[in-house]
């Protein structure tokens, strides 16, 4: 009986912990802007976009603990008459790390297989904010009937448990950083 409130009082306070750090400074005043698609030469749709107020204090101080930080970055396609029983027409997601080389005072941004250094705070962060040329889908595979909206949203300083039991426990995320959804119209005359 003793084990099972011990246990009950760990799992509290796991979820509860994130909420007291996110209590500490206000949320970032982050923003995704400057979307843009294109259509290319092979028949692909792209989007480029920045993200705006990055440079947080939080993210900072994790940074500056030596924690990696991660960046998720999500990009989807609804079609406005769809039916209730149909899911997004794309949905792309996508993610880099940034973190701190305390010893040689160097940040290290990981891209897939890509790692690039960067000297200051600023730099990395200013990398991390600029998206350019993702393919997001063939054009042909759109109808051209129907309308589209765009949607494109970007989480930072994800709060993650070992043993992934930030998936159990809803409220760890209520401390993560993100940015609101950006929401856009799809051009048509990109897909038809």
């Amino acid at each position: 009986m003793a084990l099972r409130r011990i246990i009950c009082l760990l799992l509290l306070l796991l979820a509860i912990a994130p909420l007291a750090f996110s209590a500490e400074g206000k949320p970032a005043p982050s923003r995704v802007a400057e979307v843009s698609y294109k259509r290319d030469g092979n028949g692909f749709l792209t989007v480029d976009f920045t993200v705006e107020g990055l440079m947080d204090g939080r993210l900072k101080s994790t940074l500056d603990s030596g924690l990696p930080v991660r960046f998720t970055y999500t990009v989807r396609l609804l079609r406005l008459d769809r039916g209730l029983w149909e899911g997004d027409s794309v949905f792309l997601t996508f993610e880099r790390v940034l973190e701190k080389d305390n010893l040689k005072n160097r940040y290290i941004m990981s891209d897939g297989d890509k790692k690039i250094n960067y000297g200051a705070v600023e730099e990395a962060l200013g990398a991390m904010s600029k998206v350019e040329g993702l393919t997001v889908c063939e054009a042909t595979r759109l109808d051209t009937d129907s309308k589209y909206r765009s949607e494109i949203q970007v989480k930072f300083e994800e709060f993650r448990l070992p043993f992934f039991l930030h998936r159990f426990l809803p409220l760890v995320s209520l401390g993560d950083l993100k940015t609101p959804w950006r929401k856009d119209s799809l051009p048509p005359e990109l897909y038809r």
